[in-house]
C-alpha cells in the first residue's frame, strides 16, 4: 500500500507600498512536459539538503497556477516561465490537474482513499474580483472561503489547517504556522492531494525481514519487503536499475531508480531531467524480478519562497514589483510565503490483482530469462507517475528508512 499526502499554501499580504480563460480541456503534451520540467527543477533545487526528500511539485504547480491566474505583467511572465507554461496561460495546468485527479480516482478500489482539493481563503475585508474567483472555480475547482485574517489571524489559520487536515486524512497537520498568517494577510491559496493506493502485486508481509540498509552514515536497520520472480516493468543501464511498481486498477505506478554504485545517487540526481524520466518510463520491459524494497515513512515541510524566487519568479515576493491586480484590482499585494508539506508511507498491504495491467501490449521474450535482482538496500530515487498523461505526481529520495 502506498499512502501519500501533500499540501501547499501560497500566502499573500498587503504590501507597504490575465485575460479570460476557457474552461479546462484535456491537457496538452506541452503542458505535461512543462509541468514535468518544473517538477525536476523544484526537486533539484531542494535535493541539496541532507536526508530524505519528498514532495509533490505538481501540487505546488497547481497552487502556483491559481496564483498566476491573478498575476499581471512581469509577475505573470515570471511565474509562467518557472512553470514552463507553453503559452503563458494556466489553462493547460488546470486541465492537467483535472486529468491527474481522474488518474488518482481510477485507483480507488475497496477501502482505498483518494482526495484532491483546492481552495482560496480571503480576508473578509478584502474585495476580490469576481472574474478571478470564477477562474479559480472553472480551471482548478477551487472554492473561495471568507475568513477574518485581520482581526483573528490565529482563528483563521486554524480554519485553513483544519481544511488541509480533512483533505489529507489528518496526514498533514498544522501546515500554516503562526508566522505564516498575520493581520495583514490578504489571501491564502491551498492545494492538497491525498492518495492511498494498493499495489497491483502486493508484498507478502510474511516475507518482510529485518535487514541492513546502507545509509550514507553507515548501515541502519530496515524492514525489507520481498518478492521473488515477480513480472514487473524493468530496465537498466550503466548507471542505474529502474523498476516499475503499478498500482491496482489505474494508470499510476511508482518508479524506483536504484544507482548501481552505493554512492551513485548524487550522480543520478545531477543528470536528472524530465526527458530522462520519460526515457526511464517508456523503455521499461517486462522482466522477472527478485525485488527487495524497504518499508518506509517520510515527511517533509519546505518553505519554498527562496526556492521559487531562485528559479526565476522574484517579483512575486517583492512588494515594490509584485502585480497581483488580477485578484483585487490593486497592486498592493505580494506573496509572503509558500509552504509545502508532504507525507509518504510505503508498505506491503494490497488487494489481489494480476500484474498484467503493467505489461499490456508488450510481448514477452519467448526464451525465459533468469530473474534480475533489484535490491534497494541503499539510497534511491522514487517517483509516482501517471502513464496515461505522463505527468509526475510525486518525487522523492530515500537516504534512510
Amino acid at each position: 500500500m502506498k499512502a501519500l499526502a501533500t499540501a501547499v499554501a501560497f500566502i499573500g499580504g498587503a504590501s507597504a507600498m490575465g485575460a479570460e480563460e476557457k474552461p479546462a480541456s484535456p491537457p496538452s503534451a506541452e503542458a505535461v512536459a512543462g509541468t514535468n520540467r518544473f517538477t525536476v527543477d523544484l526537486y533539484r533545487a531542494v535535493a541539496g539538503r541532507p536526508g530524505n526528500v519528498f514532495a509533490s511539485p505538481l501540487n505546488v504547480a497547481t497552487a502556483l497556477g491559481m496564483t498566476a491566474a491573478g498575476a499581471k505583467g512581469e509577475t505573470a511572465a515570471q511565474i509562467a516561465k518557472v512553470l514552463h507554461l507553453p503559452d503563458g496561460s494556466t489553462d493547460g495546468l488546470g486541465a492537467l490537474a483535472e486529468a491527474v485527479r481522474g488518474a488518482i480516482a481510477a485507483t480507488d478500489g475497496g477501502d482505498a482513499a483518494v482526495s484532491t482539493a483546492n481552495a482560496g481563503w480571503f480576508d473578509e475585508s478584502e474585495p476580490i474580483l469576481p472574474e478571478f474567483l470564477d477562474r479559480l472555480r472553472r480551471s482548478f475547482g477551487a472554492e473561495p472561503h471568507r475568513v477574518d485574517f485581520r482581526n483573528s489571524p490565529d482563528a483563521a489559520r486554524a480554519v485553513v489547517n483544519r481544511w488541509v487536515a480533512d483533505q489529507t486524512r489528518d496526514k498533514i497537520q498544522d501546515l500554516l504556522k503562526p508566522e505564516h498568517v498575520r493581520a495583514d494577510t490578504s489571501f491564502v491559496l491551498t492545494s492538497a492531494i491525498y492518495f492511498k493506493g494498493y499495489w497491483a502485486s502486493p508484498f507478502d508481509p510474511k516475507l518482510t525481514k529485518d535487514e541492513p540498509f546502507q545509509a550514507a552514515g553507515g548501515p541502519v536497520p530496515a524492514k525489507m519487503m520481498n518478492q521473488s520472480a515477480q513480472q514487473l516493468p524493468y530496465r537498466e543501464d550503466d548507471e542505474a536499475q529502474v523498476v516499475g511498481l503499478p498500482y491496482k486498477d489505474g494508470s499510476l505506478a511508482m518508479l524506483v531508480v536504484l544507482p548501481k554504485q552505493a554512492d551513485g545517487l548524487a550522480a543520478v540526481e545531477a543528470g536528472l531531467t524530465a526527458e530522462k524520466v520519460h526515457e526511464w518510463a517508456t523503455t521499461l520491459r517486462p522482466s522477472a524480478v527478485n525485488l527487495a524494497l524497504p518499508r518506509f515513512r517520510s515527511t517533509a515541510q519546505l518553505d519554498l519562497k527562496d526556492v521559487l524566487s531562485g528559479l526565476g519568479m522574484p517579483d512575486a515576493f517583492d512588494p515594490s514589483k509584485a502585480d497581483f491586480s488580477g485578484i483585487t484590482g490593486r497592486r498592493d499585494i505580494a506573496l509572503s510565503a509558500v509552504v509545502h508539506k508532504a507525507f509518504v508511507e510505503v508498505e506491503e498491504k494490497g488487494t489481489e490483482a494480476a500484474a498484467a495491467t503493467a505489461v499490456v501490449g508488450v510481448r514477452m521474450s519467448a526464451i525465459p530469462r533468469p530473474p534480475v535482482v533489484f535490491r534497494a538496500d541503499r539510497p534511491f530515487l522514487y517517483l509516482i507517475r501517471d502513464a496515461k498523461s505522463g505527468a509526475i505526481l510525486f518525487i522523492g529520495r530515500l537516504e534512510k528508512p
